[in-house]
């Protein structure tokens, strides 16, 4: 859900499709420790995201690889585990790395759970997610 409401606002806030995001020097892609290869989304995340506006029927699970992590400027987690579980991995890219919240909380997995579990968690990320892509693009504002 976190890739799919990244794009979703990012491309909202820079005025552009969710496929012109590239193009603008954007590549958002999530990756998880303990994720499965090519897994679809659960129907409950997919049908919440589409009450929300955002298609998540093509996304693909994928685990994160040091690859991945070499590629990526900002890399946000979930919770502070995952953090560590990615900072033991690649201490040498700490600096690219944080907590996806600005309050230290942990944003728990939904799997498993119902759909009011996947509603808390949307919530969540999308909190997150508003205050990150303000920060990245004020961020990039400023450079120009």
């Amino acid at each position: 859900m976190a890739e799919a409401i990244f794009r979703n606002m990012f491309s909202e806030r820079l005025g552009c499709t969710e496929d012109e995001l590239r193009r603008s020097g954007y590549d958002i892609l999530s990756a998880g420790i303990a994720a499965v290869d090519n897994s679809p989304a659960t129907q409950q995340a997919v049908e919440l995201l589409r009450e929300r506006g955002i298609d998540l029927s093509d996304h693909l699970s994928r685990p994160v690889t040091a690859e991945i992590l070499s590629e990526c400027d900002h890399v946000y987690a979930m919770t502070q585990s995952h953090l560590s579980v990615l900072q033991e991995a690649r201490p040498d890219l700490i600096g690219r790395m944080q907590l996806l919240t600005q309050n230290g909380q942990d944003i728990s997995d939904p799997i498993g759970g119902g759909t009011e579990v996947y509603r808390e968690c949307a919530d969540q990320l999308t909190e997150a997610i508003r205050w990150i892509a303000d920060d990245l693009i004020r961020k990039d504002d400023t450079k120009s």
